[in-house]
C-alpha cells in the first residue's frame, strides 16, 4: 500500500486548529500505510505494527511535527512519517535488548541466590529464613497478647492476665502469684489454665488467618 498524496490545506488545518474531523481524515489516509510500512520494515506482525503506528502518531502529535514540517518542508510528508516509524522501531529494539539483558542478568542472579539458599553445606544459608520466621512469630505473639489483654480488661478480668504474666514472664510459682495478688492458690491456678487456653485459641486463630491470606 503506497502513501497517499494528502492535500497541503489539510495539514495546515491540522497544524493550526487540529479539528477532530481533520484528524479523522488524516488517520484514514495514513493509518494503513504507516502500519504496513512498520510491519515490512520491522518484520512485525500486523498487531505489533499497529502499536508502532499508534506510537508514531503520538510522536507526530506530541512533537508538533506537522507544524514544524509546514515551516520547513524539506522533504515529503511521507518521508517524515517513515523516519518517525524507523525511530520508534529503533527505540523498541533498544528497549527489547535492554529488557532481555536485564532478564538474563536477573536470571543469573536468581540462580546464584537459589544455589546459596539450597546449599546444604553452607552453615549460614538458613539464617535469614530463620530470622524472618522468628520476627514473624514474635509479631504474631505480641499482637495476640495485646488482643488478649484488651479482652480481659474490657471484661473486668485483669487479674487473669496478671496471673499469666506472673507465671510465664516473671517465672513465679502459683503460691508467689497468689501472695502478690492476694488470691487463693486454687483461683490463681484456675486463672492460669483458662487464660493459657484462651491465649492458645487466639494464637491458633491468628495463625489460621495469616495462612489463609
Amino acid at each position: 500500500m503506497s502513501f497517499p498524496a494528502t492535500r497541503h490545506s489539510l495539514i495546515q488545518r491540522l497544524a493550526v486548529t487540529g479539528a477532530e474531523e481533520d484528524w479523522r481524515q488524516f488517520l484514514e489516509d495514513y493509518w494503513q500505510p504507516v502500519c504496513r510500512f512498520a510491519a515490512n520494515w520491522g518484520r512485525l506482525r500486523f498487531e505489533d505494527a499497529e502499536d508502532v503506528g499508534s506510537a508514531t502518531f503520538q510522536v507526530v502529535l506530541a512533537g508538533n511535527l506537522l507544524q514544524r514540517w509546514l515551516q520547513q518542508p524539506t522533504a515529503k510528508l511521507r518521508t517524515l512519517l517513515c523516519a518517525v516509524v524507523r525511530k520508534v522501531l529503533a527505540n523498541r529494539e533498544r528497549v527489547d535488548i535492554g529488557r532481555q539483558r536485564l532478564l538474563r542478568e536477573n536470571r543469573e542472579l536468581l540462580q546464584e541466590l537459589m544455589a546459596v539458599a539450597f546449599d546444604g553445606d553452607e552453615p549460614t544459608s538458613s539464617e535469614p529464613q530463620d530470622a524472618f520466621y522468628a520476627a514473624w512469630a514474635e509479631e504474631l505473639i505480641t499482637g495476640t497478647l495485646r488482643t488478649l489483654h484488651a479482652e480481659l480488661l474490657e471484661s473486668g478480668r485483669a487479674d487473669q492476665f496478671r496471673v499469666l504474666f506472673g507465671r510465664v514472664c516473671e517465672g513465679l510459682t502459683t503460691a508467689e502469684v497468689a501472695d502478690c495478688l492476694g488470691l487463693p492458690a486454687t483461683t490463681v491456678e484456675n486463672h492460669f489454665k483458662r487464660t493459657k487456653q484462651r491465649l492458645t485459641d487466639l494464637l491458633e486463630q491468628a495463625t489460621r488467618r495469616h495462612v489463609a491470606r
